[in-house]
């Protein structure tokens, strides 16, 4: 484990290494779940584990003071790479898109597991899963649209912000005009949809052989 240490030491910069030592289980924790992540996902989509990875662990400082990532925040970090493994999972995955986005959400509130960290991951896993869902061939431009006006736009508005004052501006949220649950719900709707279609035309009429 020293041995470990020390070559982290002598390869990453001097912030970064105290920022990982400072949350070793949260980071031990972070690996692992990419690790099999990357595991499950193709070839060809592990690189969308790997950025997940490094976003997860240079914020873990969001997770003020909490001593493990919690279960809220590994649903949501699941939904976020749920695009790598889009061909082993199929269309069930805008299910568990969806149930991943509730679940996080309410056990957050009701352990006390509620961090900048879990609410920034949770627009960003947003964001990240349904603007990959919509850039698929055949997805109608309306909802193209507006999946970038619920995702894209405000996480560039976020991300300009953020850079002047040098630190991370929170995701604004209101309670009752959710927009993007709206689109969240159409698009999920559309893909399920046409997944049913696509099994009905494979599926062998009577009379023919």
């Amino acid at each position: 484990m020293r041995e470990v240490a020390g070559g982290l030491r002598a390869v990453v910069p001097a912030a970064v290494y105290e920022h990982l030592v400072c949350h070793r289980r949260p980071v031990v924790e972070a690996v692992a779940l990419h690790l099999l992540l990357g595991l499950l996902a193709r070839p060809r989509r592990r690189v969308w584990v790997v950025c997940s990875a490094a976003y997860v662990l240079l914020h873990l400082g969001m997770l003020e003071g909490r001593r493990s990532l919690g279960v809220p925040n590994v649903l949501t970090i699941v939904r976020a790479n749920l695009p790598a493994l889009a061909e082993r999972v199929g269309p069930a995955m805008v299910l568990v898109a969806l149930f991943t986005d509730v679940a996080d959400g309410h056990l957050s509130r009701r352990t006390g597991w509620q961090t900048r960290f879990g609410a920034q991951a949770d627009f960003l896993a947003d964001t990240a899963f349904w603007t990959d869902l919509v850039a698929a061939p055949g997805t109608p431009r309306a909802l193209r649209v507006a999946s970038l006006a619920a995702w894209a736009v405000p996480v560039a508005a976020v991300t300009a912000t953020s850079l002047a004052p040098g630190r991370m501006v929170d995701v604004p949220r209101w309670t009752w005009f959710r927009p993007a649950m709206t689109v969240q719900v159409v698009l999920g709707a559309s893909v399920l949809l046409e997944a049913t279609r696509s099994a009905a035309r494979r599926r062998p009429r009577p009379g023919r052989s």
